[in-house]
């Protein structure tokens, strides 16, 4: 229940957040505040959303804090319903709970005074800036008829991941957050037919209807269970991807992490 800042260049480290006796104040049986390894803190990392868990790792609640005053904004209670993964959003306005229970996936104000629903549930999906500047959900919906990749705050559909009878998994990174209007999109684990234009890629997608979408490497990889996947990841300003794979072996830990290197202003 502590967050730990760590200097790369030196090795040094501290204690930023010290959340231990304040959760246990609103929660006694706290034991874990974390994102569940899938959130962010806000674009200039002063809000942050965590999720609380007990030492069974059952739900107890959210909760979002500010960095600079070291203040607990507001809290929430999950009645057990525990989040797939929570994160703030960009601007730092909204705790975004990514949930397969009743809740679905929810952007609540950072006091948890309001709540605007985004998806009934939780998919893969990630939080970006649109070309505006504004805070925008980008995730799959694989209960819609195309399978769309979409984004909102007005839905908008991006691309169709159901072609000539296939599907596909995929992940989004958004934290592209100095080129607001880009994703990148890394797909795997395609089923049902042919191989189609999307399959086994990473790609840069742009945040409109009808987008541009250029293929940034063919990450090579054989879907063998979660460790296994690309889980393509952008830099804030758009120049550097990361991804993994096990380069057509079929592993699901030899797992290396190759990275692709873009000329800053390419994405037009």
């Amino acid at each position: 229940m502590k967050l730990h800042e760590l200097n790369v260049s030196t090795g040094a480290s501290r204690v930023v957040g010290d959340f231990g006796a304040r959760l246990k104040a609103r929660w006694p049986t706290a034991m874990a505040a974390w994102t569940k390894s899938e959130g962010s803190p806000s674009a200039d990392q002063r809000y942050w959303c965590f999720m609380v868990d007990d030492t069974n790792w059952g739900s107890l609640g959210v909760f979002t804090w500010d960095r600079d005053s070291d203040t607990i904004l507001g809290t929430y209670d999950t009645h057990g319903e525990r989040p797939d993964h929570v994160s703030m959003s960009p601007s730092g306005n909204s705790c975004v709970v990514s949930s397969d229970g009743a809740l679905g996936t929810v952007a609540f104000s950072r006091d948890f005074s309001t709540k605007t629903q985004l998806q009934s549930k939780s998919e893969h999906s990630d939080l970006a800036l649109d070309a505006n500047g504004d805070d925008i959900d980008v995730s799959v919906d694989y209960q819609s008829k195309a399978g769309d990749v979409f984004m909102v705050n007005v839905r908008t559909a991006l691309f169709s991941t159901y072609v000539s009878g296939t599907a596909t998994a995929l992940h989004v990174s958004g934290k592209a957050f100095a080129r607001p209007g880009w994703v990148v999109v890394s797909t795997y684990a395609d089923y049902g037919g042919a191989q189609q234009w999307l399959h086994r890629k990473v790609m840069a997608v742009q945040l409109k209807a009808n987008p541009t979408i250029y293929t940034l490497a063919h990450h090579r990889t054989v879907s063998n269970g979660y460790w296994s996947e690309p889980h393509a990841s952008v830099n804030r300003d758009f120049t550097r991807v990361v991804f993994g794979s096990n380069w057509g072996s079929g592993s699901a830990t030899d797992i290396d992490t190759y990275a692709v290197e873009i000329p800053a202003g390419a994405l037009k």
